[in-house]
């Protein structure tokens, strides 16, 4: 049996530290996908360039730290439809993870600011 893990991140300067509990577990997952996203538009809206430039930050990151998370990058090429919400980096996570997992694999979804603490 596989264990994946999905993180959905947009904008979350924190999510290092979920991502460090999340391996700390003693049942660690066999894989672990993160999906960086925004819409597109935010790369040029004066409003919205922050959270693109801070997601780039966190694919910059978790490539140097975390090489073996499995990046889908929805930030470099953000959305271009009206689908573009956490519900929909959790579909591409979700639609990913099964194109891999059997069916008794165990797939866990977590936002990106979920405290997942070692108890």
């Amino acid at each position: 049996m596989n264990l994946f893990g999905a993180l959905p991140v947009m904008n979350e300067p924190n999510v290092e530290k979920t991502i460090q509990q999340i391996l700390a577990q003693t049942q660690r997952p066999t894989a672990l996908y993160v999906c960086v996203n925004q819409p597109e538009a935010y790369k040029t809206d004066p409003e919205k360039k922050h959270i693109f430039e801070q997601n780039q930050k966190t694919i910059a990151e978790f490539r140097e730290k975390f090489p073996a998370i499995q990046i889908i990058d929805k930030s470099t090429t953000g959305w271009n439809s009206k689908n573009h919400g956490v519900g929909w980096a959790r579909k591409t996570l979700m639609d990913t993870i099964n194109e891999i997992a059997n069916p008794e694999d165990i797939i866990i979804s977590l936002d990106a600011d979920t405290e997942y603490p070692l108890e």
